[in-house]
């Protein structure tokens, strides 16, 4: 989880840019590392399957660089994904993993929202589940790339 954590504290300030290019001041508020917690776990997740590819594959340095603008484009960072077209903020709300955590952080902040009244998104169950089940499939596709790098006998190349 370590590993996600810049991750994070970059989305954390690139919000908090946005609230200060726009005039507002950055609260503090006791309900956002809930999000943040989701934006970590969920990206722990993809970096398992990063992680698992590597074992796999020798040059994967584009997929990494492609997530990072997946991140930046439909992650809900730049533009919120209620004001993106309805199929790619589903995809976004689906299998990126700060999609949700970056609705609920716009949300509590800028909106006053509690966390079970999220008007954004799908709300705090899906806030919850969507990194428990991004983590979940990293794990189960890290393991079964690393048996495919055992059996290649590629796994002590790397």
């Amino acid at each position: 989880m370590l590993s996600a954590l810049p991750t994070a504290l970059s989305v954390l300030a690139t919000g908090a840019v946005a609230i200060a290019v726009q005039g507002g001041s950055l609260p503090f508020d006791a309900r956002v590392p809930v999000p943040l917690a989701a934006v970590v776990l969920g990206t722990c997740g993809l970096a398992l399957v990063l992680c698992g590819m590597t074992l796999v594959f020798r040059r994967i340095e584009i997929i990494t660089q492609l997530s990072v603008a997946v991140y930046a484009i439909a992650g809900g960072t730049l533009v919120p994904l209620a004001a993106m077209p309805e199929p790619v903020a589903l995809l976004s709300r689906l299998a990126v993993p700060i999609a949700p955590g970056i609705e609920a952080t716009r949300d509590i902040l800028l909106g006053g929202h509690s966390l079970t009244a999220l008007p954004t998104g799908w709300g705090l169950g899906w806030l919850l589940a969507q990194p428990v089940l991004l983590t979940a499939t990293g794990v189960v596709v890290f393991n079964r790339l690393e048996r495919l790098a055992q059996r290649r006998g590629t796994l002590g190349r790397h």
